[in-house]
């Protein structure tokens, strides 16, 4: 992956401070290596903080999943998931994904269909004939 330039908007106090402190602890033209480093370990951060966000949403899905099995209304259907609240649910996943983020952003939230196993799809191999 290549370099990015770009411009930032910075207090001109702030950035004083910021470029003083790197000199001093990192030496002369170092600010790009600790801009890089901190927007780094920032966004690491926020990762792992998503992450967690949709692990309990999974978790929250799971606990509920059996009482949701029991209502018509929800069997068979995709449902989302958000602060521990079932949102919403529709047939389309594509068309519940669409309301939901527009409703609340692009945030973590679970969806997944309430079936009682996952489904899956057999295909058969192609048999070749000797």
């Amino acid at each position: 992956m290549g370099n990015v330039k770009t411009t930032l908007c910075i207090d001109e106090d702030l950035w004083r401070k910021f470029s003083i402190l790197v000199i001093k602890l990192k030496g002369y033209r170092k600010k790009n290596k600790v801009i890089e480093q901190l927007i780094r370990e920032y966004v690491e951060a926020l990762e792992e903080n998503l992450e967690e966000e949709f692990r309990r949403e999974a978790e929250a899905f799971a606990k509920m999943k059996r009482g949701l099995l029991r209502k018509e209304s929800y069997k068979g259907k995709f449902v989302a998931i958000y602060k521990g609240d079932l949102i919403d649910c529709d047939k389309d996943l594509g068309e519940l994904a669409k309301r939901v983020y527009g409703k609340f952003g692009y945030v973590p939230i679970y969806m997944d269909k309430v079936v009682e196993e996952e489904e899956v799809l057999e295909i058969p191999s192609p048999e070749i004939a000797r």
